[in-house]
């Protein structure tokens, strides 16, 4: 089962995720744990949500802060507005870029591919 407190938090398909905080919403997905304010798994697994305003698809990745979009499996992502794809990349700082895997970002507004 789903657990599902706070205010318009909301699952719409998927089983084990524990969503609080207000406005969140869990696409589609299991396990993930979902808090904070105005997030939203697309899809995914075994995420790991924080702060506000985040838009995860994937999986195992742990995301933080605000204003965040991951996508892929395994990123740890950390302050805000970034933009990551790929995997096993951690990102903190602000308004970074970073797509492929493998990488330590931190900083701001950088832009790295590749991996």
């Amino acid at each position: 089962p789903n657990t599902i407190s706070g205010t318009n938090n909301s699952v719409l398909f998927g089983r084990n995720n524990t969503v609080s905080g207000n406005d969140n919403t869990v696409i589609s997905g299991n396990n993930n744990t979902v808090s904070g304010s105005f997030n939203t798994v697309v899809t995914g697994s075994d995420n790991v949500l924080t702060g506000s305003n985040h838009v995860v698809s994937g999986r195992s990745h742990i995301v933080t802060d605000n204003n965040n979009a991951v996508s892929g499996d395994d990123n740890n992502v950390s302050g805000s507005f970034h933009k990551v794809s790929g995997s096993h990349n951690t990102v903190s700082g602000s308004n970074n870029t970073v797509s492929g895997r493998n990488h330590v970002v931190s900083g701001s507004n950088k832009v790295v591919t590749g991996g």
